[in-house]
């Protein structure tokens, strides 16, 4: 393929075609990588009845330039239909590739089982995400947010659904303060974020919840004298005292938990996705939660049977006995398997985590994106 064009000067002599696609004689697309001394430069190049255009280089969004860019497959419908699909990596924040998806997770604590999922572009926000999955929310339930999830129509549809709703209080929400109660917690008022927070014109403008305020003291932790403010759909500081609501809350981090068993122990760290279309993906992201669940239903029968709690019990563990327990199960009758999935609760049961020192892993970052610490240098 003949290059031609004023970028094809700065090209260096790695420069190579990674795909090229026609979709009639003498009409094709090709695409590549240019390589310079200023950084690799993904490229395209039209072929017109037999004539081969000017080289196109891809924009990318760090000055319109992209820092280690691939054209990796090309494919044309129809002369001058074409699409080119690759990958960028070495960016100023670290490496990167696309596409890439939201997962928004709807997870129950105690046993660290997903009961709601969703998936969505990656620009949708959280936000979007969690109110689509309040729907799964029931008048059993008390869900635990993060403050970066905080909103006001978050607490509304919860309490909608029977729900009621612990959560951070983010830092720039200001609630107006209507009674102080015994537990030293206080009933506010806050308001939607299009709501000005110093103007409640009237006692009953926003919405009635309980603020809990504390400081966290452990000169051992990272987060020592850090304050804390909660807010609750409980009002009732009888049945849900200050100092329970803030043990409660920090059961939150089982949710994490939850993401390194399915990111580390079942994807087994860094590992892709293997499908290459969207409905491939979808299907594989469900498949990879639906795993997930059945191992923890397993941990949870296997704990109930032992009377455990399902924190005690291994995750990676458990997952060893269920791979090695699926040939004999699939090979023995009927009249076996209730034996055999006996012996396997049992076995899980056996895989006790083991205890450890109390740990602490500060939320940073590993390069300089945010507020957050660094990592490592």
């Amino acid at each position: 393929v003949p290059l031609a064009g004023p970028s094809i000067q700065k090209a260096g002599s790695n420069s190579y075609l990674t795909s090229i696609s026609c979709a009639s004689p003498g009409n094709c697309a090709a695409g590549g990588n240019l390589g310079g001394t200023a950084g690799s430069r993904a490229f395209v190049v039209d072929e017109v009845r037999g004539v081969w255009g000017k080289v196109t280089l891809l924009a990318g969004v760090h000055d319109y330039r992209m820092q280690g860019t691939n054209v990796t497959s090309i494919s044309c419908a129809s002369p001058g239909n074409c699409v080119a699909v690759g990958d960028s990596n070495e960016t100023p924040r670290g490496d990167s590739a696309f596409p890439q998806a939201l997962l928004v997770t709807l997870t129950e604590l105690g046993t660290r089982a997903c009961i709601d999922a969703g998936v969505w572009p990656l620009h949708t926000g959280e936000h979007k995400g969690l109110l689509r999955l309040l729907r799964s929310l029931t008048d059993d339930m008390l869900l635990l947010l993060d403050r970066g999830l905080y909103s006001v129509k978050a607490l509304q549809r919860a309490r909608q659904a029977g729900a009621h709703v612990l959560v951070r209080l983010p830092s720039n929400v200001k609630p107006h303060v209507v009674k102080t109660l015994p537990d030293g917690s206080q009933l506010v008022r806050v308001a939607p974020a299009s709501h000005h927070p110093h103007k409640f014109t009237k006692k009953t403008d926003g919405m009635l919840v309980r603020l809990v305020t504390y400081t966290f003291i452990d000169p051992q932790n990272p987060g020592h004298r850090q304050v804390y403010r909660l807010i609750t759909t409980l009002l009732d500081d009888r049945v849900a005292p200050a100092h329970a609501l803030a043990q409660v809350y920090h059961e939150r981090w089982q949710q994490e938990m939850a993401y390194d068993e399915t990111a580390v122990h079942l994807l087994h760290g860094d590992a892709p996705l293997r499908s290459r279309s969207v409905r491939g993906a979808l299907q594989e992201v469900y498949g990879i939660l639906l795993a997930h669940y059945s191992i923890r239903l397993l941990i949870h029968e296997a704990a109930v049977r032992e009377n455990l709690d399902p924190d005690e019990i291994s995750f990676s563990g458990a997952v060893v006995l269920i791979q090695q327990s699926i040939a004999p199960l699939q090979l023995a009758g009927p009249e076996q398997r209730g034996r055999l999935i006996d012996r396997l609760l049992y076995d899980i049961a056996q895989q006790r985590v083991q205890r450890r020192s109390p740990r602490s892993y500060p939320r940073a970052v590993k390069r300089k994106m945010s507020n957050f610490p660094l990592r490592r240098n």
